[in-house]
């Protein structure tokens, strides 16, 4: 079977049976890379299902919550979707949307873009720039609801660790620093109170996630 997105819902302190969530259920795409909005009101994704750019490829889509469920999928833009490489999705409250991609304009492997929702239509990608991205390559950004700080994986010669960069006061991204160099993984993700952190290291792991503020500059 193709990559699926599942769900399972949490009732009287259980986790339900998982299943194949509505849209997913055809075998004939794969659907992958799920990341639902702080507010619950959407979920975006890639996959190669038709009616993108091409489906010779994954690309993002997105569906809103309904009272029935999941609506159906709908692409992001082109222009995004144009793009080679599409990774480790995330999204601010402001609908900013975050990916890990390749461009003629890389820094080395994979770099980090981004892209405005301007009128309900996500503008032309953006690499994030050399503060964040780097000839090692970065991948699986996690952006803060309010896009005050990120956190992603980058590729070393010593592992994949996980670093992460704060706004300035004029909205300026600051140069990345190491969250801890023992620590590995992809995937990284902050619980929605903002008390811990979750990774992939070889399997699921969590962690408080005090460090956010331990290393905030100007502290």
């Amino acid at each position: 079977m193709r990559n699926k997105i599942w769900m399972t819902i949490r009732e009287n302190e259980r986790w339900t049976e998982p299943e194949i969530v509505s849209f997913s259920k055809d075998d004939q795409w794969m659907y992958d890379n799920p990341f639902i909005t702080a507010d619950g009101g959407k979920m975006f994704f890639t996959s190669t299902r038709s009616g993108s750019v091409s489906s010779e490829k994954e690309n993002i889509w997105y569906v809103e919550r309904t009272s029935s469920g999941w609506s159906e999928p709908k692409p992001v833009s082109s222009e995004i979707n144009a793009m080679m490489l599409h990774w480790s999705i995330s999204v601010s409250k402001a609908g900013t949307l975050y990916w890990a991609g390749r461009g003629q304009d890389g820094y080395g492997r994979d770099d980090i873009y981004f892209s405005r929702l301007v009128n309900g239509v996500y503008s032309k990608p953006v690499n994030i720039g050399p503060e964040i991205n780097s000839q090692d390559g970065e991948t699986c950004p996690y952006i803060a609801p309010d896009e005050s700080y990120i956190i992603f994986s980058r590729l070393g010669d010593s592992g994949v660790k996980f670093c992460m960069s704060y706004r300035d006061k004029n909205g300026k991204w600051l140069p990345a620093v190491l969250i801890n160099n023992e620590l590995q993984g992809v995937s990284p993700k902050i619980s929605p109170d903002g008390k811990y952190f979750f990774f992939n290291g070889g399997g699921i792991y969590w962690m408080p996630a005090g460090f956010i503020e331990e290393l905030r500059p100007n502290k």
